[in-house]
């Protein structure tokens, strides 16, 4: 029997398998936008509080100049993953394959593409999860990787990356540390630079230990009466998530999120490492526009702007058959300045 394999058949098969969960993503880049060029553009957003000038009703209006934000093209980092698939792995008992009743060849293959369809995919779903962790986290995304050496940084004000500022009052571990008074002055800082309410308090795992034990903090909880929950699950975002609600202290949510990724680009540590750093706080508004933009997929057979291109072919001799995805992504902060991180260790 002959398989269907057509791109119209395999971008059906990666719409029913279930997406990996992406947290970051999910929360703050919830725009797709598709290109039909290999190229894409960014747009920065940056609103200035002007108000409306007084005259006389007999005067002519005053002219009031537009505000434009400004704009840079770039070639979005590319994505290509391919899996050969051969005669051996069809013998092979699939998991769950009872031995005495083996499936049919042609069933057996079509599970192996879309088995390693979504395993492909959810490595590509984790590299723009990474990609939203170092925006987030570091203003930047550094790509590196067979043929390509980039970084791409975002025109935010230099006050929001608040590594080496008095707002954290030297880290959390210090005596002195008053980590309620930094939350309030950072949330005040995006407010006041993007016009965005700061609603959203991301903390590393090691800087919720810091801020959850620090005394300052439980006295203003019991001050206050606050009932701040520990370990909350984030019931909105699926169990597997790896995210956590811990409550809310002066309009700022309180999360941490237990996700993590394994660095093997060159030069990477090849270990696992938390998506968010250990000591690294993130004050944010959901509101800032961020998006996820695609560039186009060169590839002959892609006639459509996707984010993500699956193929398959065959060779005959030697047979074996190619499971292929292709992407471009580049999750881009569009209003820079609706956040701001820092250094809390």
């Amino acid at each position: 029997m002959a398989l269907d394999s057509s791109t119209h058949k395999m971008l059906a098969a990666l719409e029913e398998t279930k997406p990996a969960q992406q947290f970051l993503r999910n929360t703050f880049f919830t725009e797709p936008e598709q290109s039909t060029t290999e190229k894409v553009d960014l747009d920065v957003l940056q609103g200035v509080r002007k108000m409306a000038p007084f005259v006389s009703p007999l005067s002519k209006s005053k002219i009031d100049l537009r505000v434009d934000g400004t704009t840079a093209t770039v070639k979005p980092p590319y994505i290509k993953m391919v899996r050969p698939i051969t005669a051996a792995d069809l013998q092979k008992r699939m998991p769950g394959e009872d031995p005495f009743n083996p499936a049919p060849l042609d069933q057996k293959l079509l599970m192996l593409q879309t088995r390693d369809n979504a395993e492909m995919r959810d490595r590509i779903y984790r590299r723009e999860e990474w990609m939203c962790a170092k925006q987030l986290t570091t203003g930047e995304v550094h790509i590196v990787g067979e043929g390509v050496d980039a970084t791409i940084t975002l025109p935010m004000l230099a006050t929001h990356k608040l590594a080496d500022t008095d707002l954290v009052a030297g880290g959390w571990d210090q005596n002195n540390a008053n980590p309620i008074k930094d939350l309030i002055k950072i949330r005040k800082l995006v407010t006041r630079d993007s016009g965005l309410n700061a609603d959203f308090a991301l903390f590393g795992a090691n800087a919720w230990d810091l801020f959850w034990s620090n005394s300052a903090v439980q006295n203003y909880i019991d001050k206050m009466k606050l009932n701040i929950l520990q370990g909350g699950q984030l019931t909105v975002m699926g169990p597997s998530v790896g995210a956590n609600f811990h409550g809310e202290i002066e309009g700022l949510g309180l999360y941490t999120y237990n996700e993590w990724f394994v660095d093997d680009d060159p030069g990477g540590s090849g270990i696992e490492e938390p998506m968010v750093p250990d000591g690294t706080l993130v004050i944010a508004s959901t509101a800032m526009r961020c998006l996820r933009k695609y560039g186009a997929i060169m590839d002959l057979r892609s006639l459509m702007a996707v984010d993500i291109f699956p193929k398959y072919w065959e060779e005959q001799d030697p047979s074996v058959g190619y499971v292929q995805l292709q992407s471009a992504p580049l999750p881009w902060i569009v209003q820079v300045n609706g956040f701001a991180f820092a250094d809390v260790q």
